[in-house]
């Protein structure tokens, strides 16, 4: 013999079942998406990461170039994992006030520093780094391992000391 029910009971269970099927539909969207975005930061850091060393690359052409001439003042310019370069060689006294980076570096360069500029891009994606070099201590004909006090070996090409790095911006 089977119990009877009363009307409200009738169908309880398929409506317990729904609602569980439901939540587990919710959950999975949210995880789907969380997966999703989590690619998302992750392809977006290593573009950023690429993007920090083609501009670092820019400075090196340009600290190189100051090496081998510390008068040297053409742009460079050069293509590096899939992005590129552009690099700007600066004289004292430094960025005119009207130079649209001149928020960025607004210091004036004492005689004998150069600013070496260089933006980097990838994939639409900008990046400005610079910093200010100037001779070191045995001026342009200093050799390789013969370094200023304080200052480590990379800092150093041929003679040319890195005074000071200048923060990367975005733009």
């Amino acid at each position: 013999m089977r119990p009877e029910r009363s009307g409200v009971e009738e169908g309880s269970v398929l409506a317990m079942v729904l609602m569980a099927i439901a939540a587990l539909l919710i959950l999975g969207g949210a995880l789907s998406a969380l997966s999703l975005t989590e690619g998302l930061i992750a392809r977006n850091q290593e573009q950023d990461a690429k993007l920090y060393y083609i501009a670092e690359a820019g400075i090196e052409a340009g600290v190189a170039a100051l090496g081998c001439a510390c008068d040297h003042e053409s742009p460079l310019s050069g293509c590096l994992g899939g992005g590129g370069y552009s690099v700007q060689i600066v004289p004292a006294p430094g960025l005119p006030e009207n130079h649209p980076y001149h928020e960025h570096i607004p210091q004036r360069l004492l005689e004998g520093q150069r600013l070496v500029v260089s933006e980097g891009s990838l994939k639409g994606r900008f990046m400005v780094m610079a910093v200010i070099v100037e001779a070191g201590e045995n001026g342009a004909g200093a050799l390789p391992g013969e370094f200023d006090e304080g200052h480590e070996e990379s800092d150093v090409e041929e003679g040319v000391v890195i005074a000071e790095w200048i923060n990367p911006w975005r733009l």
